[in-house]
């Protein structure tokens, strides 16, 4: 079996776990496990490895089959802000407690903020498209 194949049979389980932790934990908790982290994960592996590459659009259209386009603007917004929130805690903590080791670089944090805003945009086109 493929890596690819194997990494898509476990995105797909990530899907199916998405319905029961909306249930159990709410849909924002659901959406930041499946989007924050997940898909995150995906697409910044999907820049090196390109059978990770061929699995990312099967995932953001599963993802879109999951949350309606109101849920999803709303969540994304939340998340963005969310993650933005984050950055600027763990910037203050760093300052304060002097752990310098665990700033990330500028390249890094842009290279972050990048895939989000790609993301965000597949996740909340009217359509997508085939090529």
């Amino acid at each position: 079996m493929t890596t690819s194949r194997q990494f898509h049979k476990i995105w797909e389980q990530q899907i199916t776990a998405v319905t029961d932790m909306r249930r159990k934990y709410g849909d924002a908790c659901a959406f930041d496990y499946v989007v924050g982290e997940k898909l995150m994960q995906l697409a910044e592996a999907s820049e090196q490895h390109p059978e990770f590459a061929r699995e990312l659009p099967r995932f953001v259209a599963a993802l879109r089959d999951l949350f309606s386009p109101s849920e999803m603007q709303r969540e994304l917004l939340r998340l963005e802000w969310q993650l933005d929130a984050d950055a600027m805690e763990l910037d203050a903590a760093i300052r304060e407690d002097g752990e310098d080791w665990l700033v990330e670089s500028p390249e890094v944090a842009e290279a972050r903020r990048e895939r989000f805003a790609t993301l965000k945009t597949l996740l909340t086109l009217d359509q997508l498209g085939t090529s």
